[in-house]
């Protein structure tokens, strides 16, 4: 029975490849047409990606939204404030349509520490590096090439020097925020004292402590990206160890300081000294408990940092756009007439 068997499938598997060989031949010409049509369609495709390769952007992003990459749902599969700020300022302040894309299709990656992903999947189509660091220490940028006009800090352009320009703007385009929202400069402030919890820190029984304090308010950095600039500019101190949270509020010139909360941060302290690299200081994280006591004189004590307003001036320049794409927003008063003046100089690229 057994041989039987086995006799039997190695009669159907001789038949099945008796069957296969002279199907071969009557269905030649309907491989060979199959061939091209797959063969046409690779050109087609590898056309259109070399169009959108060599084409410069500024013309481009008229005729076809700009492909940008920003971090989306990878803190347990929700959307954090500070990624959402990349494709806010860009539709907001040059009037560009934008959809999401991979690192590997993106026309630029913009704010974050998104460098090191770049570095390992970008492709050949030489996207624009617009305010991304690196979120670690290590070496000299290795991936294939791409278009640097600005980083966050001097210790991401420091890995940077041999593929980039010799002029790029520092700053994180977060910075930009309060040019984006002018409406929220100056509003009415509602909270003494707001804390921003990086994502990793929400849980933390130091936040949970604070949260009962009256006076303070906790922002959640996963709520909708317009309402944390909202409530951070109705703050009249805030303390974060949500970098994105310094930095909006650094626009807004809110009172701010540093904490750390836990040690779960990738990278640890890298991407906010990287970002305070901008304007040449040095700070280093505070406890929240001490912070909390001293808030009142911390708060009359704080100075803005210096150079924001020539980091927005050389930020909004640095971005590879068309002069009739300018922004009709309000700039700041210090901003306008060399704002005004680079922008008729700009080609795009």
């Amino acid at each position: 029975m057994s041989a039987n068997r086995r006799l039997s499938k190695s009669t159907v598997s001789r038949a099945t490849c008796r069957h296969y060989l002279t199907r071969a031949q009557p269905d030649r010409h309907t491989s060979v047409h199959h061939r091209l049509l797959t063969m046409g369609e690779n050109i087609m495709y590898n056309w259109r990606a070399e169009i959108r390769r060599l084409a410069p952007k500024p013309i481009l992003w008229k005729l076809t939204p700009m492909r940008l990459f920003w971090a989306s749902e990878v803190h347990g599969g929700r959307d954090n404030f500070g990624d959402e700020l990349s494709p806010l300022i860009i539709k907001k302040l040059f009037h560009i349509t934008v959809k999401h894309s991979s690192i590997a299709t993106a026309d630029m990656i913009a704010l974050g520490s998104l460098l090191g992903a770049v570095e390992d999947h970008v492709d050949n189509l030489r996207p624009y590096i617009w305010g991304t660091g690196f979120i670690e220490s290590g070496g000299d940028y290795t991936g294939r090439p791409i278009r640097v006009r600005a980083v966050r800090g001097r210790q991401s352009l420091s890995r940077l020097r041999h593929v980039a320009p010799q002029t790029v703007a520092l700053g994180d385009p977060g910075i930009l925020t309060s040019i984006a929202f002018p409406s929220l400069v100056g509003i009415e402030k509602k909270y003494h004292i707001g804390i921003i919890p990086h994502s990793f820190d929400q849980d933390s029984a130091e936040i949970d402590k604070a949260s009962r304090l009256p006076g303070v308010h906790i922002i959640d950095v996963h709520k909708p990206a317009l309402r944390v600039i909202k409530e951070i500019s109705q703050c009249k101190i805030v303390f974060s160890s949500s970098l994105h949270g310094l930095i909006v509020s650094d626009s807004f010139a809110v009172p701010n300081f540093w904490i750390r909360l836990s040690d779960k941060l990738e990278g640890g302290t890298y991407k906010f000294k990287d970002y305070y690299s901008t304007f040449n200081v040095e700070r280093s994280p505070a406890d929240l408990a001490e912070s909390l006591s001293q808030a009142s004189n911390l708060r009359r004590a704080w100075k803005p940092l210096d150079g924001i307003h020539e980091t927005q001036v050389s930020l909004i320049d640095a971005f590879p756009t068309l002069p009739s794409f300018r922004s009709a927003a309000p700039f700041p008063a210090a901003c306008k007439p060399q704002s005004a003046a680079l922008t008729t100089s700009r080609r795009p690229a």
